[in-house]
């Protein structure tokens, strides 16, 4: 993978209050800076951008200013990124919101440990406020790397990509998905019951001639297969995965000799086998397939850090059809992990 540094621009301190009000004035439970966290979001913007195909993933240079978007100044309601790609005779630009981002993972944890340590009661509500404040003074800035994800221009049927079946992409973010994988996922998922199961997940990204109908950009991500292994350890409410494992995958990929990698790996949360009233019973205890979990970005953050990766999530989905767990794709978007349309092809 190619990295690229970036000439960075952001004017504001940013800090985290958690409050037991919605509103600036409560008292506050904990505060925290969080510049580093907000000009992080850069990364994502940058690969997102590059995915989208509104910049290019090789400019020859990269400017980004990160500014506040106010709810009532001081208090920040979304984060604005202006990315500025240097071309050789042109300059084009890129401007993304974002609503969220690593701050909320850190007070998601820190109310976690507030009422462990019976600060806050269980039914008590806390209020995560984001901060900004103009330095008075210019100062270093943490720049985050960005890492152009490996895009190879290849046709479809090169991948043994058929068919595809019927469904709906999000159109700046194209997945396909091979039905022979989603199958052998669910299938999986219901074998394992309660305890959650997972493996890695082969694919690539590609650039095709012409975007796929329904979509605005040329680069899709192609998810080919599944590999579970024994080695990766899973039980209810919890899964981990083997780095020798995750090796021992990457090599059959390679064995392949379709050019694919481990993009990313599938986990699932569980599935009723008793009743496989699942997706019908709202108050299953299982946690929908929907849901990214604080274990399930420290598994993104620590193996797959690209803001390219997809996280595959099987399990229950509230109101789906059908007496079968339910696969759903998350990609970066907007600052968190969040599920996108994506379609299956026959192979």
């Amino acid at each position: 993978m190619l990295t690229i540094d970036l000439h960075l621009e952001c004017p504001y301190e940013f800090a985290l209050e958690l409050a037991r009000a919605p509103h600036p004035g409560a008292p506050p439970l904990r505060c925290e800076l969080v510049t580093a966290n907000v000009v992080e979001l850069a990364s994502e913007a940058f690969t997102c951008a590059v995915l989208a195909g509104t910049l290019p993933p090789d400019p020859s240079a990269l400017r980004v200013r990160v500014t506040p978007v106010w709810r009532e100044e001081p208090l920040v309601a979304e984060i604005e990124v202006e990315l500025s790609a240097e071309l050789a005779e042109r300059t084009v630009a890129d401007v993304r919101r974002f609503s969220q981002g690593r701050w909320l993972r850190i007070a998601e944890q820190a109310v976690l440990e507030l009422r462990a340590a019976g600060t806050l009661a269980a039914d008590e509500s806390v209020y995560p406020l984001l901060y900004a404040e103009r330095r008075r003074e210019p100062a270093a800035l943490p720049v985050p790397m960005l890492v152009v994800p490996e895009i190879t221009a290849q046709p479809l049927d090169e991948l043994g990509a058929g068919e595809l079946e019927p469904g709906a992409f999000t159109p700046d973010r194209p997945v396909l998905a091979s039905a022979r994988m989603v199958e052998e996922i669910l299938a999986l998922t219901e074998a394992s019951g309660l305890a959650e199961t997972g493996g890695a997940a082969l694919g690539k990204l590609i650039r095709l001639p012409r975007p796929l109908p329904g979509t605005t950009t040329p680069v899709v991500t192609v998810l080919t297969a599944c590999l579970g292994d024994e080695r990766h350890a899973g039980a209810p409410s919890r899964f981990s995965f083997s780095p020798e494992a995750l090796f021992a995958a990457d090599q059959v990929a390679e064995l392949r000799g379709l050019g694919e990698r481990v993009l990313t790996v599938f986990h699932s949360h569980g599935w009723g086998t008793g009743c496989s009233e699942c997706n019908q019973r709202e108050q299953c205890a299982l946690p929908q397939c929907t849901l990214v979990s604080l274990d399930d970005y420290r598994v993104l953050e620590t193996l797959f850090p690209s803001k390219a990766t997809l996280m595959p999530i099987a399990g229950r989905k509230l109101g789906a059809s059908g007496r079968r767990p339910v696969l759903e794709i998350h990609a970066w978007r907007g600052g968190a992990v969040r599920p996108i349309q994506w379609r299956t092809f026959r192979d």
